[in-house]
């Protein structure tokens, strides 16, 4: 059982099936769009199934299709306009978020979202990558490293060089939120 998540590992297809919720999740934070998402989970399931003889491992199922899903994400990323995902990601933002407590609280907070989306579309492959699976995902840097097929230290890199990007890119555009020292 997983100390952390209280969860049984995955042994078959069936049980990383179970999970095919948290699946989605983890591919809408590289998409920012539901439907390919689902797409995504689909296609590295298929995956998943035609080589699962290929795992020697059956404990590290779990792992072995999260890093499909990843990859199968960066593939799509690829094949995928940066305009068309900026898009894709300014309609689903509009759909899901919360109503807001001001008009003016709503419109910050949409123009920080977007921003902050734009940004990260932004950023190289690799810092992305890092980034969404630390910060959105919560995954260790030995768990980034897996999924990249890097080094935990060079997983530590990527993530520090992607919120340096990230705080250069907010301050570019809102220079009055820098801390006055």
């Amino acid at each position: 059982m997983n100390r952390l998540t209280g969860r049984q590992p995955c042994r078959s297809l069936d049980d990383v099936h179970s999970r095919r919720g948290l699946l989605v999740r983890l591919a809408y934070r590289f998409c920012w769009n539901l439907d390919d998402a689902e797409d995504v989970v689909q296609s590295a399931l298929a995956t998943a199934a035609t080589k699962q003889d290929q795992l020697t491992e059956k404990g590290k199922l779990w792992p072995w299709v999260k890093s499909i899903v990843v990859r199968e994400c960066l593939d799509l990323t690829r094949r995928v306009s940066r305009h068309r995902k900026t898009l894709m990601a300014a309609e689903d933002r509009h759909r899901t978020d919360p109503p807001a407590k001001t008009p003016v609280d709503g419109a910050i907070q949409s123009e920080l979202t977007e921003l902050v989306t734009d940004l990260i579309a932004a950023l190289p492959e690799r810092q992305r990558s890092a980034i969404v699976l630390r910060h959105l995902e919560g995954m260790p840097y030995s768990g980034i490293a897996d999924v990249l097929g890097i080094s935990e230290s060079t997983a530590r890199v990527h993530v520090r060089n992607a919120r340096e990007a990230l705080r250069r890119g907010i301050l570019k555009h809102h220079p009055e939120w820098a801390l006055s020292e």
